[in-house]
């Protein structure tokens, strides 16, 4: 496996792992020893207990023997208190050795044969003559017990359990001199693995640092030199970057006032055009109705002319006729009235209009009052209907050119007020446009702000990059490289902006070059 393929976690993972390796290896190693240290000794203290039971199951035996031997001189009970306690003890201990060297079935045999010699030593010695010492001074004499005491019956069975209970006592001592052995063997090895292993262990960490000297230090010192040039060229570009972002935020700015200004004075123009629209369409449909007016007044004028014909024709009808002429008179004066109303809402267009409606009613007042005379002065009145025709005439063909006038201002009125709707619904479109401008002006104001906001941030993240390439420096190089680089950390975090913007964002890991003598690593890791 090639290390220059590993990340440098992967290699101080593995670097570690050696020292580590070993390590665990000898813990294990002395686990298991001191386990087995723990057994062998635990197996020691065993046997060393078997043995201190034995020989209590001796000195059983001989309270015992002790015990009816003061009886057989005495002859009195408490002289038997040792041979009951004693023979109490030994059936005790034999049990609880028999438990104890249960795992052992020749030390089992030799606890049930010692208990077998005791018991036919009890049943064939001691009983016997424990009675036969109770018969004394009865049917017995202290001679005949001596001469029983003389015959020493009991030595074959003691001497049996002597020799048993010996070579008990020495097969217990011969395991306790292998346990022993054993024991020593364990710890002298414990010993061995534990010192092997510190030797390989600090053999190995001195690996590991010359590794890491010679693959990690001069490499990241390789990586520092980049990451310190590339930290100074990245303030800079954040220094330009927010002067330019300053600038560009103060133009927007102004341009987002003229935009408002225009803005204003378009929406002022919009409702002086709405307003001039609906005065045109007003005049419009006011011209409208006088046109109307004066194309019905024309009729009446033909009628008018009409009735002064037959007037002037049928003088027998003349009172008929001066009823006709004094009606005629006073519509046309009620007409007049009504042309003169609408020739002073019409303004100046029917300035010239409001003067014929004047004519119009003084004629119709001559007319009147002609008529009320006509009945004494009839001649006169033919005269003046004649004259009246020809007025009329021509006051049906004033009528006609007013009409025509009308018509054309009208016509003229409806252009200006279609000019007017359309001048309006393209100011109203412009007037949106500008809005819209507006809005991409604040928006890019705004974003301007936001880019110094972030220059400035991107800025004391390069101080802060540099002075972190100081501490790691100082890291790597000792305490003297790194001595400048404490101060400047706090610099940093004055440089620091107290609040992020909108649209703050972190600055990521970089990735740099290495070109290291050693080339053992490609880059800095993420």
């Amino acid at each position: 496996m090639n290390l220059k393929n590993l990340t440098l976690n992967s290699k101080l993972i593995a670097l570690n792992a050696i020292p580590v390796a070993i390590f665990a290896i000898v813990s294990v190693i002395a686990y298991v020893s001191i386990s087995s240290m723990k057994e062998d000794s635990s197996w020691v203290d065993h046997t060393h207990k078997v043995i201190r039971h034995a020989q209590d199951v001796v000195a059983a035996a001989v309270d015992m023997e002790t015990g009816m031997r003061g009886f057989l001189l005495a002859g009195k009970d408490e002289f038997l208190e040792p041979y009951n306690g004693g023979k109490e003890r030994f059936t005790t201990l034999v049990s609880d050795l028999r438990r104890t060297v249960s795992d052992n079935p020749t030390q089992v045999q030799r606890l049930d044969t010692i208990r077998n010699y005791i018991g036919e030593w009890q049943r064939e010695v001691v009983e016997p003559m424990i009675a036969f010492r109770r018969e004394v001074g009865t049917s017995k004499t202290m001679d005949e017990v001596a001469s029983v005491v003389g015959e020493a019956r009991g030595k074959k069975y003691f001497d049996s359990f002597r020799a048993e209970i010996a070579d008990f006592i020495q097969a217990e001592a011969d395991l306790l001199v292998v346990r022993e052995a054993a024991l020593n063997s364990t710890a002298s090895f414990t010993h061995s693995a534990v010192v092997a292993g510190g030797l390989a262990a600090v053999v190995a960490i001195c690996f590991v640092m010359f590794f890491v000297s010679r693959s990690v230090v001069k490499p990241i010192g390789s990586i520092i030199k980049g990451l310190s040039s590339s930290s100074e060229q990245v303030a800079n570009s954040s220094n330009l970057v927010s002067q330019t972002s300053e600038r560009m935020s103060e133009g927007s700015t102004t341009q987002a006032a003229g935009i408002e200004e225009i803005s204003s004075s378009l929406e002022e123009m919009s409702a002086m055009t709405d307003k001039n629209s609906s005065g045109a369409i007003e005049a419009n449909d006011l011209m409208k109705n006088a046109s109307q007016t004066i194309a019905r007044s024309n009729a009446q004028m033909e009628e008018l002319t009409k009735s002064m014909n037959i007037v002037s024709e049928t003088s027998d009808k003349t009172s008929k006729i001066v009823q006709t002429i004094d009606e005629i008179a006073f519509q046309t004066n009620i007409l007049a009235l009504n042309a003169a109303v609408e020739a002073a809402r019409a303004g100046e267009a029917g300035a010239g209009f409001a003067v014929v409606a004047d004519e119009v009613r003084s004629l119709a007042m001559r007319a009147a009052e002609a008529a009320r005379g006509t009945g004494s002065l009839i001649e006169q009145s033919v005269n003046s209907i004649q004259q009246s025709e020809a007025i009329v005439a021509e006051t049906g063909t004033s009528f006609e050119g007013v009409a025509s006038q009308i018509d054309q201002v009208a016509n003229l009125m409806e252009q200006i007020a279609e000019s007017s709707q359309e001048q309006a619904q393209g100011i109203r479109q412009i007037n949106s446009s500008v809005r819209e401008i507006d809005g991409k002006v604040q928006e890019a104001a705004s974003a301007s702000e936001e880019n110094a906001s972030s220059a400035l941030e991107m800025n004391s993240q390069a101080n802060q990059l540099k002075d972190y390439t100081q501490q790691l420096i100082g890291l790597v190089e000792g305490a003297k490289s790194g001595s400048a680089s404490g101060g400047s950390v706090q610099t940093a975090a004055l440089r620091t902006p107290a609040t992020a913007p909108a649209n703050s964002y972190e600055a990521e890991p970089v990735a740099v070059s290495s070109q290291s003598g050693t080339g053992d690593f490609d880059m800095w890791e993420r």
